[in-house]
């Protein structure tokens, strides 16, 4: 998939602008799209690529149709991930990882993504959440971006939906807060996090990208939201589909 570009901003953004670079967006996020015809359409119309898989090979062929265009790991840092994920082969292993990092409520119920789920996607969307605040959930996913990144030669890294305010979607069914949890708390645990994502990339040369100016701001507030996470890392997105569009490979533009 490709995403056309804007340089108009959405009206609650009207009379901002963002210092840097606007770049032809383009992602390989479903198995459908690994191939190697989409692969080459992509990287030859595209200056940035996420990528959802860990794979050397594809960012090789990437990178041979086009070796300008940077190409970032796309992950959630708020879902399971990773080594042990992958090696979670049975339930009971899939349940010992959420209790071990993921957020919960009602006393211990794991919280699970509620939030809109997208038909172009080919992966399972409705997931536990991991939590922010909880240590060895940031050592872990650190340690396996910073493994990930440089084992497949991805330029970086692209954080989805990383924010300071606790989604919606991270909440439980009757949006209650996560046990334990106050907006705060999520703010500060995510900037801990993206810290600690940002030392391991910063040392490697790696980039770090995140999702992090979706939202209208709140009353009162004049900064972007996200505004010292969009400090902390080296680019965001405007996640915006009102003023943009995508095209496939079976189109003629």
């Amino acid at each position: 998939m490709i995403y056309q570009y804007s340089t108009t901003l959405p009206p609650y953004l009207a009379g901002s602008a963002l210092p840097g670079d606007f770049n032809i967006l383009g992602s390989i996020l479903n198995d459908s799209e690994n191939n190697p015809a989409n692969i080459d359409f992509v990287a030859e119309r595209s200056g940035l690529i996420l990528s959802a898989f860990p794979d050397a090979a594809i960012n090789a062929a990437i990178k041979a149709k086009n070796p300008l265009c940077k190409v970032l790991w796309f992950i959630n840092p708020y879902f399971a991930t990773g080594d042990e994920l992958w090696a979670a082969t049975t339930q009971e292993l899939q349940d010992a990882m959420v209790a071990s990092y993921g957020i919960h409520h009602n006393n211990g119920t794991p919280t699970v993504y509620s939030g809109p789920t997208y038909p172009g996607l080919e992966v399972g969307q409705t997931l536990p959440m991991m939590d922010p605040t909880n240590e060895a959930w940031q050592d872990y996913l650190a340690a396996q971006i910073k493994k990930y990144v440089n084992l497949c030669n991805f330029d970086g890294v692209f954080l989805d939906t990383m924010t300071d305010d606790i989604p919606f979607f991270a909440l439980g069914p009757n949006q209650e807060f996560p046990d334990g949890y106050s907006e705060e708390a999520w703010k500060h645990g995510s900037r801990e996090l993206l810290a600690k994502i940002m030392r391991d990339a910063d040392t490697d040369g790696k980039l770090v990208f995140h999702n992090g100016i979706t939202r209208t701001p709140t009353s009162g507030h004049t900064q972007y939201p996200n505004h010292i996470m969009m400090m902390m890392s080296h680019g965001t997105t405007l996640e915006s589909y009102a003023i943009g569009s995508d095209f496939y490979a079976d189109d003629t533009h």
